[in-house]
């Protein structure tokens, strides 16, 4: 067999698979909201049903890719099984260089960029294609479900949610592709670190909180207020262990102002709790109003706030 038809019809093959790449990501990419918007349109109405089945969508494209591929490696041994073992290997590199090329990189970048027009266009191909294979597709899954059983696996046993570390290294990959910039990695960073914090890495210690004495002048509040320049301050009752409620730097000041009343009045309630995730706490905070929780030790003095 000539060597140039051979070439040719592996190139074609190539190029089947990479019409399959780009309709497996294209479907994959586009957005569900757009489609939803315009169900008026046929189009649209057949890609919202393979989005609702988008697994196995992507399984018949898969199908075809690897049919096709088998097929591409079939014609090219036919085709040169009489070449010496140097042009062989020569052949293979140049197959295999061509391949990730054809059916790969330059599908997956044009899928990518023209998502939603490739999708409209070939809606009604991708449609027929899923029904005529679809029951091939079926057959391959039960098979594979069934080698799966003998294999001691259970066939419906879900997948293992994406990870924490991966999550990260692709944050880093993206960071240092220039797709994500600084500070985007950074929030997203401390989201991670914001969950796995405990209320006790936010409070302060005892010994630096400043507090405000319940028999004491409002005017020594006034001063306290003054010099450290916080909103919030913590109400105690004698030792700073008795931890009564909180006042609002606003509050105390309209309190001097009207010149009537009780500094107790404009004390707010806190509360207290063993150590629990930040998250939780502040979903507690938030129902309950507050930003004062107080967290006692072992023996019920305060620990921090």
């Amino acid at each position: 067999m000539e060597p140039l038809p051979v070439c040719l019809a592996i190139v074609g093959l190539f190029i089947l698979c990479g019409f399959f790449t780009v309709m497996s990501v294209s479907l994959d990419n586009i957005s569900l909201s757009l489609l939803q918007k315009d169900t008026e349109n046929p189009r649209c109405r057949s890609l919202l049903k393979l989005k609702e089945n988008e697994t196995a969508f992507l399984s018949v494209c898969r199908f075809w890719t690897t049919l096709l591929l088998l097929s591409a490696g079939a014609v090219g041994a036919a085709g040169f099984s009489h070449a010496g073992p140097l042009y062989a290997a020569l052949i293979v590199l140049a197959a295999a260089f061509a391949g990730i090329v054809i059916v790969w990189l330059a599908p997956l970048r044009v899928a990518l960029k023209n998502a939603e027009p490739i999708a409209r266009a070939l809606a009604p191909f991708m449609r027929a294609v899923h029904l005529v294979t679809s029951p091939a597709v079926a057959a391959a899954q039960w098979l594979a479900r069934l080698l799966a059983v003998i294999g001691g696996v259970a066939p419906d046993e879900e997948l293992s949610d994406i990870t924490e570390e991966e999550i990260r290294l692709m944050v880093d990959i993206g960071s240092e592709n220039g797709a994500i910039a600084p500070e985007e990695k950074e929030f997203i960073e401390n989201i991670f670190e914001f969950d796995t914090m405990s209320a006790a890495d936010v409070m302060t210690h005892r010994t630096d909180v400043a507090v405000l004495k319940l028999e004491d002048d409002p005017r020594e509040w006034e001063k306290i207020v003054r010099d450290t320049g916080f909103s919030r301050f913590p109400v105690c009752g004698g030792k700073i262990d008795n931890i009564v409620g909180v006042v609002h730097a606003r509050e105390l000041y309209e309190f001097l102002y009207d010149g009537s009343g009780k500094a107790a009045d404009i004390t707010r309630p806190t509360w207290c709790r063993k150590p629990f995730r930040r998250t939780f706490f502040s979903a507690i905070c938030r129902r309950r109003k507050t930003t004062w929780p107080s967290w006692p030790t072992n023996t019920g003095a305060s620990a921090a706030l």
